[in-house]
């Protein structure tokens, strides 16, 4: 079963190992092997009962549970999958980096499911997890950030997104996040300061002059918020924002002020991983 399995011929070799189970069901070692190469072939269900088999026969081999916990994740039972990894870290320390990967991975699709069913405190701890694991995992701010703008917390929500910069600096949807914060809270400078960043970094983003346009309506700076949005205009026409960007022009066109957007825009629910 071995040699067939080094051969990548994995059909054959499973049913080697079911002769060898028969012979010896209390074989832990077999029913690894055999989960393993029913992995390969992409079954995930039968590899996993065959990895829970050998963590009953052997609970104290670290390979049974990362195994278990691939097939799991496989499967999408990410919370039994990052029960089983964790029993593998537990188990062997010289994995934890290994591991890990697995573990981030986890904690953050985890996270943003929880954050569509709307469990935002949930949410956050298991981001918190990510950023524990890897204290330079900008992405696991900024979700955490995402988070908690969507609860209305948008201080705490700075803090976040401002950490996700720091150490990811190719993540612009934090700096996005960033203004977009700044201007819930009604501190249009900064916002102005932060889309100034933003399209210093990333001259082509598509929504930034709209964002920047309504900070200067908040500081009642209509020439520079008229010029924003027609810039947006130019490069988005029939972009997101398109109408609203219209519309603020015709009302500065037709009175000397205009009062920026209640909501300007809804955080971003996705980031390029770092």
């Amino acid at each position: 079963g071995l040699m067939l399995a080094n051969e990548n011929a994995s059909k054959q070799a499973i049913a080697k190992f079911e002769k060898a189970v028969s012979l010896n069901p209390r074989f832990d070692e077999l029913h690894v092997k055999w989960g393993a190469n029913l992995y390969i072939l992409k079954d995930y269900k039968e590899a996993e009962v065959h990895f829970r088999q050998a963590a009953d026969l052997n609970p104290n081999n670290p390979e049974t549970y990362s195994n278990c916990g691939a097939a799991l994740k496989a499967l999408g039972a990410l919370d039994e999958a990052i029960v089983k990894f964790e029993k593998s870290k537990e188990l062997d320390l010289s994995k934890a980096i290994e591991i890990d990967v697995h573990l981030k991975e986890m904690y953050l699709a985890r996270g943003r499911r929880l954050r569509e069913e709307r469990k935002f405190l949930e949410a956050i701890t298991k981001f918190k997890k990510t950023t524990d694991i890897d204290q330079k995992f900008g992405v696991g701010f900024f979700e955490c950030g995402v988070t908690l703008a969507q609860m209305g917390n948008y201080d705490a929500s700075i803090n976040q997104f401002q950490k996700a910069v720091e150490v990811s600096p190719h993540l612009t949807d934090a700096l996005t996040n960033w203004g977009i914060a700044l201007l819930e809270l009604k501190r249009y400078d900064e916002a102005v300061t932060q889309f100034g960043l933003l399209l210093a970094r990333k001259p082509d983003h598509r929504d930034v002059d709209f964002l920047l346009g309504d900070a200067y309506l908040g500081l009642h700076k209509t020439v520079e918020a008229k010029e924003a949005f027609v810039r947006y205009l130019s490069k988005e026409p029939k972009g997101f924002y398109a109408d609203r960007a219209r519309k603020a022009i015709q009302d500065m066109n037709d009175t000397a002020v205009v009062s920026p957007h209640s909501t300007t825009a809804k955080p971003s629910l996705t980031a390029p991983d770092a």
